[in-house]
Protein backbone atom coordinates (compact mmCIF):
# COMPACT_ATOMS: atom_id res chain seq x y z
CA UNK A 1 0.00 0.00 0.00
CA UNK A 2 1.26 3.20 -0.71
CA UNK A 3 1.32 6.58 1.08
CA UNK A 4 -1.39 8.64 -0.56
CA UNK A 5 -3.37 8.63 -3.65
CA UNK A 6 -4.38 11.91 -6.22
CA UNK A 7 -7.42 12.02 -7.85
CA UNK A 8 -7.72 13.47 -11.45
CA UNK A 9 -8.83 16.83 -9.44
CA UNK A 10 -5.66 17.07 -7.76
CA UNK A 11 -7.06 15.87 -4.54
CA UNK A 12 -4.52 13.95 -2.11
CA UNK A 13 -5.87 11.27 -0.24
CA UNK A 14 -3.71 9.74 2.86
CA UNK A 15 -4.00 6.04 2.22
CA UNK A 16 -1.39 4.51 4.08
CA UNK A 17 1.60 5.23 6.65
CA UNK A 18 5.08 6.82 5.68
CA UNK A 19 5.85 9.54 3.79
CA UNK A 20 5.79 10.94 0.17
CA UNK A 21 6.56 14.15 -1.89
CA UNK A 22 3.75 15.41 -3.61
CA UNK A 23 4.68 17.07 -7.12
CA UNK A 24 2.44 19.73 -8.66
CA UNK A 25 2.24 21.47 -12.11
CA UNK A 26 0.05 23.97 -13.16
CA UNK A 27 0.42 26.73 -16.00
CA UNK A 28 4.10 25.77 -16.01
CA UNK A 29 4.87 26.53 -12.60
CA UNK A 30 5.46 23.15 -10.11
CA UNK A 31 5.73 23.07 -6.82
CA UNK A 32 6.03 20.39 -4.27
CA UNK A 33 5.11 19.37 -1.00
CA UNK A 34 6.53 16.55 1.41
CA UNK A 35 3.52 15.35 3.47
CA UNK A 36 3.23 12.29 6.11
CA UNK A 37 0.25 9.45 6.65
CA UNK A 38 0.17 9.12 10.64
CA UNK A 39 -1.93 5.97 11.68
CA UNK A 40 -4.90 6.38 14.09
CA UNK A 41 -4.36 5.09 17.32
CA UNK A 42 -6.60 7.15 19.28
CA UNK A 43 -9.20 5.55 21.30
CA UNK A 44 -9.94 2.55 23.73
CA UNK A 45 -8.47 -0.57 22.59
CA UNK A 46 -10.16 -2.91 24.65
CA UNK A 47 -10.85 -6.92 25.43
CA UNK A 48 -7.74 -8.03 23.51
CA UNK A 49 -5.57 -10.61 24.22
CA UNK A 50 -1.76 -11.20 23.95
CA UNK A 51 -0.46 -14.90 24.07
CA UNK A 52 3.29 -16.09 25.53
CA UNK A 53 5.29 -17.45 22.61
CA UNK A 54 8.17 -18.41 24.57
CA UNK A 55 9.32 -18.02 28.08
CA UNK A 56 13.23 -17.72 29.31
CA UNK A 57 14.17 -17.78 33.00
CA UNK A 58 17.52 -17.90 34.85
CA UNK A 59 18.96 -18.47 38.35
CA UNK A 60 16.33 -18.13 41.02
CA UNK A 61 13.30 -17.81 38.72
CA UNK A 62 14.39 -21.08 36.67
CA UNK A 63 14.70 -22.76 40.49
CA UNK A 64 11.04 -21.00 40.92
CA UNK A 65 9.45 -22.33 38.02
CA UNK A 66 8.93 -18.96 36.44
CA UNK A 67 7.77 -20.37 32.79
CA UNK A 68 5.53 -22.85 34.65
CA UNK A 69 3.10 -20.26 35.10
CA UNK A 70 2.30 -19.13 31.57
CA UNK A 71 3.04 -21.62 29.41
CA UNK A 72 3.49 -20.85 25.67
CA UNK A 73 0.04 -20.61 24.06
CA UNK A 74 -1.30 -18.84 27.26
CA UNK A 75 -3.69 -15.86 25.98
CA UNK A 76 -3.50 -13.29 28.59
CA UNK A 77 -5.89 -9.79 28.85
CA UNK A 78 -4.89 -6.56 27.31
CA UNK A 79 -6.41 -3.04 26.97
CA UNK A 80 -4.14 -0.06 25.75
CA UNK A 81 -6.11 3.53 26.04
CA UNK A 82 -4.26 6.00 23.67
CA UNK A 83 -4.47 9.83 23.11
CA UNK A 84 -2.82 10.59 19.83
CA UNK A 85 -1.52 14.78 18.60
CA UNK A 86 -0.31 14.25 15.22
CA UNK A 87 2.41 11.74 15.68
CA UNK A 88 2.77 11.56 19.25
CA UNK A 89 0.80 9.20 21.18
CA UNK A 90 -0.03 8.94 25.10
CA UNK A 91 -0.84 5.78 26.18
CA UNK A 92 -2.11 3.88 29.46
CA UNK A 93 -1.26 0.01 29.33
CA UNK A 94 -3.47 -2.58 31.41
CA UNK A 95 -2.40 -6.09 31.44
CA UNK A 96 -4.69 -7.76 33.96
CA UNK A 97 -4.55 -6.12 36.83
CA UNK A 98 -1.60 -4.41 36.56
CA UNK A 99 -0.93 -0.82 34.44
CA UNK A 100 1.48 1.85 33.42
CA UNK A 101 1.82 4.71 31.46
CA UNK A 102 3.68 5.15 28.21
CA UNK A 103 4.24 7.89 25.39
CA UNK A 104 6.09 8.03 22.05
CA UNK A 105 6.18 9.34 18.71
CA UNK A 106 5.19 6.89 15.60
CA UNK A 107 7.74 6.08 14.05
CA UNK A 108 7.65 6.63 9.54
CA UNK A 109 6.84 3.22 8.94
CA UNK A 110 3.62 3.43 11.33
CA UNK A 111 4.82 1.19 14.03
CA UNK A 112 4.37 2.52 17.77
CA UNK A 113 6.54 1.30 20.77
CA UNK A 114 5.76 1.95 24.14
CA UNK A 115 8.31 1.22 27.18
CA UNK A 116 7.10 1.17 30.89
CA UNK A 117 7.99 -0.42 33.73
CA UNK A 118 6.17 -2.00 36.97
CA UNK A 119 7.03 -2.05 39.76
CA UNK A 120 5.96 -3.64 43.22
CA UNK A 121 8.73 -3.11 46.42
CA UNK A 122 11.73 -5.20 45.32
CA UNK A 123 10.14 -6.58 41.75
CA UNK A 124 10.26 -5.07 38.45
CA UNK A 125 8.69 -5.60 34.98
CA UNK A 126 9.96 -3.96 31.94
CA UNK A 127 7.44 -3.98 29.05
CA UNK A 128 8.20 -3.45 25.43
CA UNK A 129 5.20 -3.24 23.11
CA UNK A 130 5.48 -2.62 19.51
CA UNK A 131 2.19 -2.37 17.66
CA UNK A 132 1.20 -1.68 13.95
CA UNK A 133 -2.02 -0.81 12.37
CA UNK A 134 -2.07 -2.43 9.19
CA UNK A 135 -6.39 -2.76 9.48
CA UNK A 136 -8.07 -0.17 10.51
CA UNK A 137 -9.58 -0.93 13.58
CA UNK A 138 -7.09 -3.76 14.53
CA UNK A 139 -3.76 -3.87 16.32
CA UNK A 140 -1.13 -6.29 15.57
CA UNK A 141 2.51 -6.68 16.94
CA UNK A 142 4.78 -8.02 19.82
CA UNK A 143 4.85 -7.58 23.72
CA UNK A 144 8.29 -8.33 25.68
CA UNK A 145 7.88 -8.76 29.45
CA UNK A 146 11.30 -8.38 31.44
CA UNK A 147 11.27 -9.74 35.21
CA UNK A 148 13.77 -8.90 37.63
CA UNK A 149 13.38 -8.88 41.71
CA UNK A 150 16.61 -7.26 43.76
CA UNK A 151 16.26 -10.01 46.07
CA UNK A 152 16.68 -12.96 43.56
CA UNK A 153 19.16 -13.44 41.23
CA UNK A 154 18.57 -13.62 37.15
CA UNK A 155 15.40 -13.14 35.84
CA UNK A 156 12.41 -14.40 33.87
CA UNK A 157 11.68 -13.30 30.56
CA UNK A 158 7.95 -13.40 28.30
CA UNK A 159 7.99 -13.18 24.55
CA UNK A 160 4.85 -12.70 23.40
CA UNK A 161 2.21 -11.37 20.14
CA UNK A 162 -0.92 -9.43 19.89
CA UNK A 163 -3.59 -12.35 19.24
CA UNK A 164 -6.76 -9.82 19.27
CA UNK A 165 -7.02 -6.12 20.03
CA UNK A 166 -9.82 -4.24 17.93
CA UNK A 167 -10.31 -0.56 18.59
CA UNK A 168 -13.66 -0.84 21.45
CA UNK A 169 -14.29 3.33 21.55
CA UNK A 170 -12.44 6.06 19.09
CA UNK A 171 -12.67 8.06 22.13
CA UNK A 172 -10.65 6.85 25.29
CA UNK A 173 -12.13 5.31 28.37
CA UNK A 174 -10.21 7.56 31.29
CA UNK A 175 -12.41 5.67 33.44
CA UNK A 176 -10.69 2.58 32.73
CA UNK A 177 -7.58 4.29 34.21
CA UNK A 178 -8.39 3.91 37.53
CA UNK A 179 -9.94 0.37 37.02
CA UNK A 180 -6.93 -1.32 37.65
CA UNK A 181 -3.14 -0.82 39.18
CA UNK A 182 -0.06 -2.64 40.08
CA UNK A 183 -0.88 -4.28 43.66
CA UNK A 184 1.40 -2.57 46.77
CA UNK A 185 4.05 -4.61 47.98
CA UNK A 186 3.36 -7.43 45.92
CA UNK A 187 5.86 -10.59 45.23
CA UNK A 188 6.55 -11.47 41.97
CA UNK A 189 4.14 -14.12 42.49
CA UNK A 190 1.70 -11.87 43.00
CA UNK A 191 2.11 -9.71 40.00
CA UNK A 192 1.79 -12.92 37.77
CA UNK A 193 -1.51 -13.27 39.45
CA UNK A 194 -2.35 -9.80 38.61
CA UNK A 195 -1.39 -10.38 35.10
CA UNK A 196 -4.69 -12.56 34.54
CA UNK A 197 -6.93 -10.77 35.69
CA UNK A 198 -9.55 -8.94 33.72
Amino acid sequence: MGVATVNASGLVTIVGAGTANIIMTQSGRTGSKNIRGVPDYQGTWGQGTYMVDSCTQTGDFATGGFCDVFPSGTLLPITLIMTQTTDTVNCNVLLGGLAFSASNTIAVNGQLTLVGTITSETVSVNVTIVLQQTTPGQLTGTLVQLWTDTTMVGYGQYNCSIASLGRTSPVPDEAAIYRMAPPKGATYRDLLRALGIR
